[in-house]
């Protein structure tokens, strides 16, 4: 029952880190002094959403092969690519769409 959790956990901290991204995107002002970077919300969350899923991938490294859980990490691109279309309203082109389609082929792949 518990054979692909890590897999999933991991699944998850890919999107914490594509979440992460896209909060320092919405962190980075067009000046940036250090006042500014230190009392940004939107910086403070990306850092602690990257040292929440890096904290999580370590953890879970114990209970599966690095070689089947990193490939899986892979899956950020895919979401860093949809949360942006959605959340900051970047165009999803036909040749994003047919790299995510790529990425997650290729995790398939290297992960069966």
């Amino acid at each position: 029952m518990y054979k692909y959790l890590p897999h999933f956990v991991t699944l998850c901290m890919a999107f914490l880190g594509a979440s992460a991204q896209i909060c320092l995107k919405k962190a980075m002002p067009l000046k940036i002094n250090m006042i500014d970077l230190v009392t940004n919300y939107w910086l403070i969350v990306g850092v602690a959403l990257y040292g929440l899923a890096f904290v999580g991938y370590l953890l879970v490294l114990r209970y599966a092969p690095v070689s089947q859980l990193y490939p899986i990490i892979a899956f950020s691109y895919l979401f860093v690519i949809l949360l942006a279309s959605q959340i900051l309203s970047e165009p999803l082109t036909i040749k994003k769409a047919i790299g995510g389609a790529m990425i997650v082929f290729a995790v398939f792949l290297i992960g069966g």
